[in-house]
């Protein structure tokens, strides 16, 4: 449901603010016309600084802009490590931000690894895994192989060994069902 630009180029209001764009935008700063952006950070794709805009408004319109930066909140920071190791000591360093960490391993991490970074680092909140040495499984990789390799590849690639047998003898099953 969008509104035609036109009439907001054509009005007579001294200062236009418009919303559900996260980040600040100006439309057209001669007439006023901004996206005042979210005031909290929604993704890792606004860890930009938030702001308030504020102006003085009078009968010959708007004077003094002006960004107010936001100081309260948690903000969202991308982190990279190269280790395990490496990562946890990222983490200790920025408890005050909730993190996207990318993180570098030579093997996939354990359910225990996975379950100890997630309750020593609440804050941890999205965790990519790639591992060195290895090409991703990508999909002209994966285009000759049945759905059950597929999923073997992937238990593998997530959980770091073979799935087990009843796992996989129900997932055949369904799989049937579903054909």
């Amino acid at each position: 449901l969008g509104i035609p630009a036109e009439p907001l180029f054509r009005s007579p209001c001294a200062y236009t603010a418009l919303g559900h764009i996260h980040k600040y935008m100006a439309v057209d700063s001669a007439r006023n016309i901004h996206y005042s952006g979210s005031v909290l950070q929604y993704s890792f794709d606004e860890i930009n600084d938030k702001f308030v805009l504020t102006a003085d408004i009078d009968a010959q319109g708007c004077k003094n802009f002006r960004k107010i930066p936001l100081k309260s909140g948690i903000k969202l920071k991308k982190l990279s490590a190269d280790g395990l190791e490496r990562a946890q000591s990222l983490l200790s360093e920025n408890t005050s931000f909730y993190v996207e960490l990318e993180l570098a391993a030579d093997r996939p991490l354990t359910r225990a690894e996975n379950r100890e970074l997630r309750l020593r680092f609440p804050n941890l909140v999205s965790l990519k895994l790639s591992l060195k040495g290895i090409e991703a499984f990508s999909s002209a990789g994966r285009r000759g192989l049945s759905r059950t390799d597929l999923l073997r590849a992937y238990y593998s690639e997530v959980y770091g060994g073979e799935i087990p047998g009843d796992v996989l003898a129900l997932y055949c099953e369904l799989m049937e069902e579903l054909e």
